[in-house]
């Protein structure tokens, strides 16, 4: 997982992860499974959800300025959850 550390409000956020493999050995890759991190903190109704792309196998991520202007400064949370035809 290649999300960055630190992020500041107003800043366009951009990272890559690449493919995986689940605890049987199949790969997880962007040709057949969906990869979503949700950030969240803790101020009500605040976070965001970052769907990723197909980059080669694996996953570009990109947060937009308009996104991350309203982030509060503190500690944010995250987990990143891929997603295959209702498995997760």
């Amino acid at each position: 997982m290649n999300i960055p550390p630190q992020i500041r409000a107003g800043d366009t956020v951009k990272w890559r992860d690449v493919e995986g493999i689940d605890n049987l050995g199949n790969a997880i890759t962007s040709a057949t499974w969906t990869l979503t991190y949700y950030l969240r903190t803790n101020t009500a109704s605040e976070g965001a959800t970052v769907v990723g792309t197909a980059y080669g196998t694996g996953w570009e991520f990109t947060i937009a300025t308009g996104t991350s202007a309203g982030f509060d400064a503190g500690d944010w949370y995250w987990q990143a959850i891929a997603t295959y035809s209702g498995e997760k």
